[in-house]
């Protein structure tokens, strides 16, 4: 599809609905197992959502629609809490008269999965896929493809969800 001008595709691409799926490795990786010298879970919280926060303006910058993040853990509770806060400052402040930002708990339960409790590929104990490890071969049946990171097929039901969500409203 030639969309022909810079214009023609900021057109086309604001109507779109862009799902961003943020938060359960970024504390694993980086908060837990303490990679960067943060010490507090507040001050990690308030790290990562001031960098998704300049990412979702570089969304909006471009032409493109609102983010969604997760509910990950216990320990990222205060993440959503102020992930959510910074939403609705975006939404308040008409970051974009056409974005909507918006929080889809994604990691709740989506029903139709073989199997929800396992990965798809074989996992290293920090829950990243084994090198050259044989992933499994009927991914749509899996939640998970690896510890953290959900399947295609798990992300356009919770896609679909935010979509439906949004044109609820």
């Amino acid at each position: 599809m030639g969309l022909g001008d810079p214009n023609k595709a900021k057109q086309y691409l604001s109507k779109c609905l862009y799902y961003m799926k943020i938060g359960s490795n970024d504390y694993y990786n980086n908060y837990l197992l303490k990679i960067l010298p943060i010490s507090s879970n507040d001050q990690f919280a308030e790290y990562l959502v001031s960098r998704y926060s300049q990412s979702m303006k570089s969304y909006v910058t471009y032409g493109r629609n609102g983010g969604c993040a997760e509910n990950l853990t216990d320990d990222a509770y205060t993440f959503d809490e102020k992930l959510k806060s910074q939403l609705e400052r975006f939404n308040t402040n008409n970051l974009s008269a056409d974005a909507k930002f918006m929080f889809v708990n994604a990691t709740g339960e989506i029903p139709g999965f073989t199997f929800a409790n396992t990965s798809c590929c074989p996992t290293l104990l920090n829950m990243s896929c084994i090198q050259n490890g044989t992933p499994c071969g009927n991914r749509t049946e899996y939640l998970y493809w690896d510890g953290f990171h959900q399947t295609e097929s798990a992300n356009r039901i919770t896609a679909q969800r935010a979509n439906d969500t949004l044109f609820q409203s």
